[in-house]
């Protein structure tokens, strides 16, 4: 055996070693990612789409809703706000806020910031990056998109309001 089929023969057992290492780790990395993305999806996009299509959301404005249908998707949102995107997350402060004054003027309270107007616009900006984000969840997840008749909804309302 000449000294570079012994060169080669330590060689080749490393390298596959390392080949092995690296795949395994590229493949429990894609895994875990999945799962992440399955948990995401099941625990708050699709509970957040069937009250959606439950509401008929794109058909009313979420003022009119009762204080009790309103916290249903206020305490969703909050609860859940770890698998939200970051994209909706910048909308959640103002979201907040809105939902505040709505339930100060429910209240009769004094102190009232923003409309009824306001809360329906956040609200409707909240559900559309929902389902924007869900769209691209369910597309990485190999899943139908549920949530495109609603934004498809959504849109058309708000073409009927301009």
């Amino acid at each position: 055996m000449t000294w570079w089929q012994t060169i080669l023969s330590y060689i080749i057992p490393l390298v596959s070693v390392g080949l092995s290492y690296a795949l395994g780790r590229y493949e429990s990395r894609k895994s875990y990612l999945a799962s992440v993305q399955k948990e995401r999806y099941d625990t708050f996009y699709v509970p957040f789409i069937n009250k959606l299509y439950a509401g008929m959301m794109w058909d009313v404005t979420f003022s009119s809703l009762s204080t009790g249908a309103r916290g249903v998707f206020f305490d969703l949102i909050m609860q859940n706000i770890k698998f939200i995107d970051e994209k909706t997350i910048e909308l959640i402060p103002e979201f907040y806020h809105a939902m505040l004054d709505n339930l100060e003027q429910d209240d009769k309270a004094i102190y009232q910031v923003n409309d009824d107007i306001t809360l329906d616009e956040i609200f409707k900006q909240i559900a559309m990056s929902i389902l924007s984000q869900a769209k691209v969840l369910s597309k990485e997840l190999h899943l139908p998109d549920i949530g495109a008749c609603a934004a498809a909804k959504f849109a058309e309302s708000a073409q009927k309001v301009k």
